[in-house]
């Protein structure tokens, strides 16, 4: 037994006087660190170690061959950071320093659509009143089929027709939430409509509404009081 252990002892001490260690520290523009930033090690275009950055944002990474090596740096709201050629020799500990990552560019915002106006026109006679409008997809094509659905209070769910276009009747006063649904594409939803006895309340231009992604995963688009919120 003292002699496996003497061997795995010398076994040790030899690999770690044949390999070497990656150092160093990482931190944003202003010299903070930051912590838990992902440190990724490459040889020969194959990952080969990494490692999370610690509370100090200092990382280490041991054992390694001797030869060249690419490293990435990577965190939430930077950018990638990648430093080529870092030489290992053996025995050495190469220590990087402080290693500051960029803010990450903010994409543009896309172009602003035309909001949904409300328009008050008289109601037929008879009627208390109606909430009117019409549904579309991206390419301006009428959508038959989708469900328009008013909260809170109304129960009512009517289908837009053939021509995309749709009429609640008989709506009582006050302030309605609309929500069409289809289940190809995402929800549109427009809050704060407002009824009036004797009028019907116009929603204007259409609603767009966008088609999901192949992969299903579909997300609401809110008007709220002539605000668009992209989610």
């Amino acid at each position: 037994m003292l002699r496996v252990f003497l061997l795995l002892a010398v076994t040790s001490a030899a690999w770690a006087q044949a390999s070497g260690t990656i150092a160093g520290m990482v931190t944003d523009p202003v010299d903070a660190v930051i912590p838990n930033a992902q440190v990724i090690l490459y040889s020969s275009g194959v990952k080969v170690g990494q490692a999370l950055t610690d509370k100090w944002g200092e990382f280490r990474i041991d054992s390694l061959r001797p030869g060249d090596y690419r490293i990435t740096i990577a965190d939430a709201g930077f950018e990638l950071r990648t430093i080529e050629n870092v030489r290992v020799e053996a025995g050495s500990v190469i220590f990087l320093g402080s290693i500051a990552l960029k803010l990450a560019q903010l994409q543009p915002c896309p172009p602003v659509p035309t909001l949904p106006q409300v328009r008050l026109e008289r109601a037929p006679a008879g009627t208390v009143a109606a909430i009117q409008g019409q549904v579309v997809d991206d390419a301006d094509i009428p959508i038959a089929g989708v469900e328009i659905v008013l909260t809170p209070g109304s129960k009512v769910r009517i289908l837009s027709g053939a021509d995309g276009k749709f009429t609640i009747p008989n709506v009582p006063e006050g302030i309605y939430t609309l929500r069409a649904s289809l289940a190809s594409h995402a929800d549109f939803i427009v809050r704060r409509v407002s009824v009036r006895r004797g009028f019907a309340t116009r929603i204007e231009p259409e609603l767009v509404m966008k088609r999901c992604p192949s992969t299903g995963l579909c997300r609401a688009v809110f008007m709220t009081e002539m605000w668009q919120i992209c989610l």
